[in-house]
């Protein structure tokens, strides 16, 4: 009877035990099986969703499950990110097109309105000069009177063309500030920088050598600027 008892217990602890064991193996594989796949997935979600970045994968290289849910999932945000890409190309294009005068191609009024204050503020921070030249096409009407609007918005493109081809700094802005006026904005100069650069403006216009019967001061176009 005693070593029946003993074989008993024996074979009692020797269970518990085993199933100990095989409990440990268990929860290690759930652990490393199961368990941490997807708490890395968790934390890729919430990491692009707080970061905004959907251009980091998983690559998962599993046949279970849990490796066809991450490769799915690894596709959806390459998805997502090609379509962010072409949104933001988007609303870029959407933004220029919404900034550029559609007739001479040059920075349209409210562009002229967003930049003028955008650059007053930084050359009051800097305590530097701007300049700004407004000008206009003399005897416009009379043009258009004898050419036609066809041909006064050729040469309202022509303008255009003479006042990018006279300013070079990436911060300067030449815009069509309505009908036959024009504007340049010049930060970081002063009154004799911006005499030069209207003169220069003035002056390549006048090298194109636009016909214009209709002025009477000149038998091709001109512009006044100040």
């Amino acid at each position: 009877t005693r070593q029946g008892l003993a074989s008993i217990w024996y074979a009692f602890f020797l269970f518990i035990g085993a199933g100990m064991v095989v409990s440990v193996i268990l929860i290690i594989q759930l652990q490393y099986r199961l368990v941490r796949p997807l708490q890395r997935l968790t934390a890729h979600a919430l990491r692009m969703e707080s970061e905004k970045d959907f251009s980091a994968r998983l690559n998962f290289d599993r046949e279970d499950e849990i490796g066809t849910l991450a490769k799915g999932f690894d596709r959806m945000m390459a998805t997502i990110d090609e379509r962010t890409e072409e949104l933001k190309t988007a609303n870029k294009m959407l933004t220029q097109l919404s900034q550029i005068d559609g007739l001479t191609g040059i920075a349209n009024r409210r562009m002229f309105n967003e930049s003028i204050a955008r650059l007053w503020r930084r050359m009051t921070r800097e305590k530097g000069c701007l300049s700004l030249i407004l000008a206009d096409v003399d005897y416009f009407k009379k043009y258009n009177d004898i050419y036609g609007h066809q041909m006064g918005d050729e040469c309202l493109v022509e303008v255009a063309g003479a006042i990018t081809q006279s300013i070079h700094r990436p911060d300067d802005v030449g815009a069509r500030y309505g009908g036959e006026e024009f504007a340049v904005i010049l930060p970081d100069t002063d009154e004799r920088g911006a005499f030069f650069i209207a003169e220069k403006i003035r002056t390549t216009i006048m090298q194109r050598n636009i016909e214009h019967k209709g002025s009477d001061i000149h038998p091709s176009v001109t512009m006044s600027l100040g």
